[in-house]
Protein backbone atom coordinates (compact mmCIF):
# COMPACT_ATOMS: atom_id res chain seq x y z
CA UNK A 1 0.00 0.00 0.00
CA UNK A 2 3.20 2.17 0.76
CA UNK A 3 3.74 2.34 -2.67
CA UNK A 4 0.75 2.91 -4.15
CA UNK A 5 0.54 5.97 -2.01
CA UNK A 6 3.92 7.32 -2.83
CA UNK A 7 3.22 6.56 -6.98
CA UNK A 8 -0.74 8.34 -6.71
CA UNK A 9 0.94 11.43 -4.33
CA UNK A 10 3.77 11.81 -6.98
CA UNK A 11 1.08 11.79 -9.95
CA UNK A 12 1.08 15.87 -9.28
CA UNK A 13 -1.79 16.85 -11.66
CA UNK A 14 -4.00 13.83 -9.42
CA UNK A 15 -2.74 14.94 -6.24
CA UNK A 16 -3.31 18.64 -6.86
CA UNK A 17 -6.86 18.16 -8.17
CA UNK A 18 -8.02 15.89 -5.14
CA UNK A 19 -6.00 18.66 -2.60
CA UNK A 20 -8.11 21.39 -4.43
CA UNK A 21 -11.22 20.43 -3.40
CA UNK A 22 -12.62 22.21 -0.33
CA UNK A 23 -14.93 19.42 1.25
CA UNK A 24 -15.37 16.04 0.93
CA UNK A 25 -18.13 14.64 3.18
CA UNK A 26 -17.91 11.18 4.52
CA UNK A 27 -21.67 10.19 3.64
CA UNK A 28 -20.24 6.51 2.03
CA UNK A 29 -17.64 4.65 2.51
CA UNK A 30 -15.99 5.28 -0.40
CA UNK A 31 -16.35 8.95 0.05
CA UNK A 32 -14.46 8.67 3.56
CA UNK A 33 -11.90 6.60 1.91
CA UNK A 34 -11.21 9.73 -0.70
CA UNK A 35 -11.70 11.90 2.44
CA UNK A 36 -8.94 9.94 4.31
CA UNK A 37 -6.25 9.46 0.98
CA UNK A 38 -6.59 14.04 0.85
CA UNK A 39 -5.82 13.67 4.38
CA UNK A 40 -2.78 11.59 3.87
CA UNK A 41 -1.80 13.49 0.40
CA UNK A 42 -2.02 16.96 2.71
CA UNK A 43 0.05 15.79 5.29
CA UNK A 44 2.72 14.41 2.95
CA UNK A 45 2.70 17.99 0.35
CA UNK A 46 3.49 19.75 4.16
CA UNK A 47 6.42 17.56 4.58
CA UNK A 48 7.32 17.93 1.07
CA UNK A 49 6.91 21.77 1.68
CA UNK A 50 9.44 22.07 4.97
CA UNK A 51 11.85 20.08 3.01
CA UNK A 52 12.47 17.47 5.69
CA UNK A 53 12.66 14.01 5.69
CA UNK A 54 9.44 13.65 8.26
CA UNK A 55 6.80 10.54 8.08
CA UNK A 56 3.20 10.60 8.44
CA UNK A 57 0.86 8.19 9.61
CA UNK A 58 -1.57 6.37 7.15
CA UNK A 59 -4.10 4.53 9.61
CA UNK A 60 -6.95 6.58 8.68
CA UNK A 61 -7.27 5.23 5.63
CA UNK A 62 -5.87 2.05 6.68
CA UNK A 63 -9.18 1.96 8.90
CA UNK A 64 -11.42 3.42 5.92
CA UNK A 65 -10.09 0.29 4.05
CA UNK A 66 -10.79 -1.95 6.65
CA UNK A 67 -14.32 -0.58 7.23
CA UNK A 68 -14.81 -0.74 3.34
CA UNK A 69 -13.70 -4.02 2.68
CA UNK A 70 -11.70 -5.86 5.15
CA UNK A 71 -9.02 -7.63 3.08
CA UNK A 72 -8.52 -4.40 1.26
CA UNK A 73 -5.98 -3.37 3.73
CA UNK A 74 -4.39 -6.66 4.93
CA UNK A 75 -4.32 -8.81 2.34
CA UNK A 76 -1.58 -10.37 0.15
CA UNK A 77 -1.80 -9.63 -3.46
CA UNK A 78 0.12 -8.12 -6.43
CA UNK A 79 0.68 -4.42 -5.67
CA UNK A 80 -0.83 -3.94 -9.17
CA UNK A 81 -4.24 -6.08 -8.39
CA UNK A 82 -4.31 -4.06 -5.41
CA UNK A 83 -4.14 -0.76 -6.96
CA UNK A 84 -6.99 -1.38 -9.43
CA UNK A 85 -9.68 -2.36 -6.65
CA UNK A 86 -8.13 1.10 -4.86
CA UNK A 87 -9.18 2.79 -8.66
CA UNK A 88 -12.43 0.90 -7.85
CA UNK A 89 -13.16 2.18 -4.92
CA UNK A 90 -11.89 5.60 -5.60
CA UNK A 91 -14.09 7.07 -9.21
CA UNK A 92 -17.49 7.04 -7.70
CA UNK A 93 -15.95 9.07 -4.93
CA UNK A 94 -14.28 11.26 -7.73
CA UNK A 95 -17.36 11.54 -9.40
CA UNK A 96 -19.42 12.38 -6.33
CA UNK A 97 -17.36 15.38 -6.11
CA UNK A 98 -17.01 16.76 -9.25
CA UNK A 99 -14.01 14.91 -10.87
CA UNK A 100 -15.53 12.09 -12.64
CA UNK A 101 -12.98 12.07 -15.13
CA UNK A 102 -9.79 12.50 -13.30
CA UNK A 103 -8.26 8.93 -13.09
CA UNK A 104 -8.44 8.52 -16.98
CA UNK A 105 -7.10 11.86 -17.10
CA UNK A 106 -4.26 11.67 -14.99
CA UNK A 107 -3.48 8.01 -15.14
CA UNK A 108 -2.74 5.36 -17.77
CA UNK A 109 -4.33 5.92 -21.62
CA UNK A 110 -5.60 3.77 -24.05
CA UNK A 111 -4.70 0.33 -26.32
CA UNK A 112 -6.14 0.10 -29.65
CA UNK A 113 -6.06 -3.40 -30.91
CA UNK A 114 -5.88 -3.73 -34.75
CA UNK A 115 -6.44 -6.60 -37.08
CA UNK A 116 -4.65 -6.00 -40.46
CA UNK A 117 -5.65 -8.54 -42.84
CA UNK A 118 -3.42 -9.46 -46.17
CA UNK A 119 -5.08 -8.36 -48.79
CA UNK A 120 -3.79 -5.10 -47.71
CA UNK A 121 -7.87 -3.85 -47.01
CA UNK A 122 -9.15 -1.41 -43.71
CA UNK A 123 -7.85 -2.91 -40.84
CA UNK A 124 -10.59 -3.57 -37.82
CA UNK A 125 -9.64 -1.50 -35.25
CA UNK A 126 -11.02 -1.19 -31.46
CA UNK A 127 -9.99 1.03 -28.27
CA UNK A 128 -10.45 0.46 -24.60
CA UNK A 129 -9.43 2.38 -21.74
CA UNK A 130 -6.90 1.26 -19.28
CA UNK A 131 -5.67 2.68 -16.13
CA UNK A 132 -3.01 0.25 -15.55
CA UNK A 133 -0.90 -1.80 -18.21
CA UNK A 134 -0.35 -5.30 -17.47
CA UNK A 135 2.69 -6.63 -18.49
CA UNK A 136 3.78 -10.39 -17.88
CA UNK A 137 7.29 -11.02 -16.52
CA UNK A 138 7.88 -14.47 -18.01
CA UNK A 139 8.86 -14.13 -21.49
CA UNK A 140 12.12 -11.68 -20.97
CA UNK A 141 14.53 -10.07 -19.01
CA UNK A 142 14.30 -6.38 -19.87
CA UNK A 143 11.42 -4.05 -19.77
CA UNK A 144 11.28 -2.89 -23.59
CA UNK A 145 11.26 -6.78 -24.25
CA UNK A 146 8.49 -7.52 -22.34
CA UNK A 147 6.09 -4.23 -24.23
CA UNK A 148 7.93 -5.56 -27.26
CA UNK A 149 6.57 -9.55 -26.61
CA UNK A 150 3.01 -8.83 -25.17
CA UNK A 151 1.98 -5.38 -26.21
CA UNK A 152 3.21 -4.57 -29.64
CA UNK A 153 4.62 -8.02 -30.80
CA UNK A 154 1.05 -9.18 -32.07
CA UNK A 155 0.40 -12.90 -33.87
CA UNK A 156 -1.08 -14.23 -36.63
CA UNK A 157 -4.67 -14.81 -37.19
CA UNK A 158 -4.75 -18.09 -39.44
CA UNK A 159 -7.12 -21.40 -40.24
CA UNK A 160 -10.62 -21.06 -37.93
CA UNK A 161 -9.49 -17.58 -36.69
CA UNK A 162 -8.99 -15.90 -40.08
CA UNK A 163 -10.07 -12.44 -40.54
CA UNK A 164 -14.21 -11.32 -42.41
CA UNK A 165 -12.98 -8.82 -44.73
CA UNK A 166 -16.13 -6.85 -45.82
CA UNK A 167 -14.45 -5.78 -48.99
CA UNK A 168 -13.20 -9.25 -50.14
CA UNK A 169 -16.10 -10.98 -49.05
CA UNK A 170 -14.42 -13.66 -47.76
CA UNK A 171 -11.91 -14.93 -44.67
CA UNK A 172 -8.36 -14.04 -44.81
CA UNK A 173 -5.26 -14.21 -43.13
CA UNK A 174 -4.68 -11.79 -40.71
CA UNK A 175 -1.69 -10.26 -38.11
CA UNK A 176 -3.60 -8.90 -34.98
CA UNK A 177 -0.99 -6.48 -33.06
CA UNK A 178 -1.62 -4.04 -30.18
CA UNK A 179 -0.42 -0.18 -29.17
CA UNK A 180 -0.31 2.42 -26.80
CA UNK A 181 -2.87 5.19 -27.52
CA UNK A 182 -3.64 8.46 -26.27
CA UNK A 183 -1.35 8.23 -23.01
CA UNK A 184 -1.62 10.71 -19.70
CA UNK A 185 1.57 11.96 -18.36
CA UNK A 186 1.74 9.22 -15.87
CA UNK A 187 1.67 5.73 -17.25
CA UNK A 188 1.40 2.79 -14.72
CA UNK A 189 3.00 -0.75 -15.60
CA UNK A 190 2.20 -3.39 -13.60
CA UNK A 191 4.43 -6.47 -13.90
CA UNK A 192 2.12 -9.56 -13.75
CA UNK A 193 4.13 -12.07 -11.73
CA UNK A 194 1.61 -14.77 -11.02
CA UNK A 195 0.50 -17.37 -13.55
CA UNK A 196 -1.04 -20.79 -13.78
CA UNK A 197 1.17 -23.55 -13.13
CA UNK A 198 -0.05 -26.94 -15.18
CA UNK A 199 1.64 -29.39 -13.09
CA UNK A 200 0.75 -27.94 -9.38
CA UNK A 201 -2.16 -26.72 -10.23
CA UNK A 202 -1.64 -23.73 -8.48
CA UNK A 203 -0.86 -20.16 -9.40
CA UNK A 204 2.91 -19.75 -9.00
CA UNK A 205 5.22 -16.63 -8.69
CA UNK A 206 7.47 -15.58 -11.26
CA UNK A 207 10.44 -14.42 -8.72
CA UNK A 208 13.03 -12.86 -11.48
CA UNK A 209 14.81 -9.98 -12.40
CA UNK A 210 13.36 -7.60 -14.83
CA UNK A 211 15.95 -5.04 -16.00
CA UNK A 212 14.41 -1.43 -16.78
CA UNK A 213 15.86 1.87 -18.25
CA UNK A 214 15.73 5.00 -16.45
CA UNK A 215 14.50 6.43 -19.59
CA UNK A 216 11.81 4.63 -21.66
CA UNK A 217 10.32 6.07 -24.68
CA UNK A 218 6.84 4.46 -25.71
CA UNK A 219 6.95 5.43 -29.05
CA UNK A 220 7.91 1.94 -30.35
CA UNK A 221 4.88 0.50 -28.76
CA UNK A 222 2.37 3.11 -30.22
CA UNK A 223 -0.86 2.78 -32.25
CA UNK A 224 0.96 3.60 -35.52
CA UNK A 225 3.83 2.35 -35.33
CA UNK A 226 2.01 -1.10 -34.15
CA UNK A 227 0.04 -1.15 -37.47
CA UNK A 228 2.92 -1.33 -39.92
CA UNK A 229 1.87 1.92 -41.76
CA UNK A 230 4.64 4.78 -41.50
CA UNK A 231 3.39 7.72 -39.37
CA UNK A 232 2.21 11.20 -41.72
CA UNK A 233 5.00 13.91 -41.86
CA UNK A 234 2.58 16.24 -40.26
CA UNK A 235 2.33 14.36 -36.82
CA UNK A 236 4.37 15.16 -33.91
CA UNK A 237 7.14 12.45 -33.79
CA UNK A 238 5.75 9.47 -31.99
CA UNK A 239 8.79 7.85 -31.38
CA UNK A 240 9.63 10.03 -28.19
CA UNK A 241 6.30 10.22 -25.54
CA UNK A 242 6.38 13.76 -24.30
CA UNK A 243 3.05 13.44 -22.02
CA UNK A 244 -0.36 14.61 -22.89
CA UNK A 245 -3.00 12.83 -24.77
CA UNK A 246 -2.42 12.67 -28.40
CA UNK A 247 0.24 10.01 -29.32
CA UNK A 248 -1.48 8.24 -31.80
CA UNK A 249 -4.51 10.62 -33.42
CA UNK A 250 -7.30 8.02 -34.05
CA UNK A 251 -7.50 9.39 -38.06
CA UNK A 252 -4.08 7.74 -38.45
CA UNK A 253 -4.62 4.52 -36.98
CA UNK A 254 -8.41 4.18 -38.99
CA UNK A 255 -6.89 5.22 -42.44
Amino acid sequence: LSCIIQMLFATRSLRERLLAVPHIPADTPQLQILRELQSLFSRMQSVMDLGSSGSVDPDGLFEALRAYDGRCAFSMEDAGEFLLRLLDVLEPALEAVGLPDVLAECLGGTTVSQTIPVCNHKPAAREEQELVFDVPVSDGSTLPELLEKHIAGGYELEGDECFECDSCKKRVRAKRTAGMHALADTVVLSFKRFEYDRTTHRMMKVAKKVEFPEHLSLGPFSAVRCSGRPAPEERRNPWAHQGGRDMAPPDEYYQ
